[in-house]
């Protein structure tokens, strides 16, 4: 979520609009009531057409700091604003709200400010000053009349900044907040899952062992069948603390097959991660498939650390060796690659290691 002006005072929305709606009303009433005193009407329709589309682009919803090429154009409307409204002012005399455009310039820098463009709102309230003062000498009325016109607007903007600045730092905070809001939530879930893993692994053993544990603290564990049984038992144990990402029920099944029929069956996890479904399917379907025809012998699976080429090997032995290479990007139909070798009797003898797709 962000935290900057944008979103969280939520532009773009109807209560947004509304609010630059009521702005841009409010400065047209301003504007109409001392329109006899003015040199000309069209200065003042211009003007205002001006400034609504400077307020129209000041509520623009993006994230601060606001779009550099945007609050250049909202600082160029606003200068050719007081351009066009003082020339048309009287040479002497009350001006009332005839002067309306030093107020609605001035919001245009205020919603500069305050969107992070504090340089450009400040120059451009420097800029109407300079202007407004240049006219006042050029008709007579003198540098401190045209000090007065701008001077009391120089509050609003300056409250404008420090409000802009203090509405950052808490948006800041906020954003820091969430932030250790996230890393507690994601902490907390992964205690969680260890938690049920534990929960899990622990069924598992009670499930598995206790049985077989029942029978050892009885001392009813002499019979070969029952030692076997004992070693498949270990086997399957080793199996889930070595090899947790590889403990489907079916590759269980599986393994727990082979080894009944003699072959010695290991399975290696040094991904510490969970592999996407096709990785997961491809890894499978290929241990199964050799696990189904492996009597004696041996044979491991596994699965490698992530950011390899490789997702996995299958490296079998029994009586011929073969190692398969399952790549990263596998999928059901790409064909896995396989790299036979003949090994002697003699485990010194010569390795061929020519490798052949299936």
């Amino acid at each position: 979520m962000r935290t900057d002006a944008s979103s969280l005072l939520r532009l773009g929305r109807p209560p947004a609009r509304l609010m630059v709606a009521i702005i841009i009303a409010s400065t047209v009433v301003f504007a109409v009531p001392d329109l006899g005193i003015v040199t000309s009407v069209w200065p003042v329709i211009v003007g205002l057409v001006l400034f609504a589309v400077g307020a129209l682009i000041m509520a623009h919803p993006h994230p601060d700091p606001f779009p550099l090429h945007l609050s250049r154009l909202v600082l160029a409307l606003s200068v050719a604003l007081t351009v066009l409204i003082d020339v048309n002012l009287p040479d002497s005399g009350w001006i009332g709200y005839a002067g309306w455009n030093f107020g609605a310039a001035n919001w245009l820098f205020f919603f500069l400010t305050f969107r992070g463009r504090v340089a450009l709102g400040w120059l451009g309230f420097v800029m109407m000053a300079a202007i407004t003062i240049v006219w006042a000498i050029w008709v007579g009325r003198g540098y401190l009349d045209g000090v007065d016109l701008v001077a009391r607007h120089a509050g609003t903007l300056l409250m404008g900044t420090l409000f802009g600045i203090m509405f950052r730092r808490a948006a800041a905070r906020i954003t820091a907040l969430q932030r250790e809001q996230i890393v507690q939530a994601a902490s907390e879930v992964a205690a969680l899952t260890e938690i049920r893993e534990r929960e899990v692994q622990g069924a598992q053993l009670n499930l598995e062992a206790r049985e077989v544990l029942e029978r050892i603290a009885a001392g009813d564990y002499r019979r070969a069948d029952d030692q076997r049984a004992f070693e498949l038992l270990e086997a399957s144990l080793r199996d889930t603390l070595r090899g947790a990402g590889l403990t489907s029920p079916q590759l269980t099944a599986a393994a727990r097959e082979a080894r009944l029929r003699g072959a010695s069956v290991i399975l290696l996890d040094d991904r510490n991660e969970t592999l996407d479904a096709t990785q997961a399917a491809v890894v499978q379907s290929a241990a199964l498939a050799e696990l189904a025809t492996l009597n004696t012998g041996s044979i491991t699976v596994r699965l490698l650390p992530p950011g390899r080429e490789l997702v996995a090997t299958i490296v079998r032995n029994d009586g011929q060796r073969r190692r398969i290479d399952i790549p990263a990007t596998a999928d059901p139909s790409t064909p896995v690659i396989t790299s036979p070798s003949t090994v002697r009797s003699d485990p010194a003898g010569p390795v061929d290691r020519r490798r052949t797709a299936p």
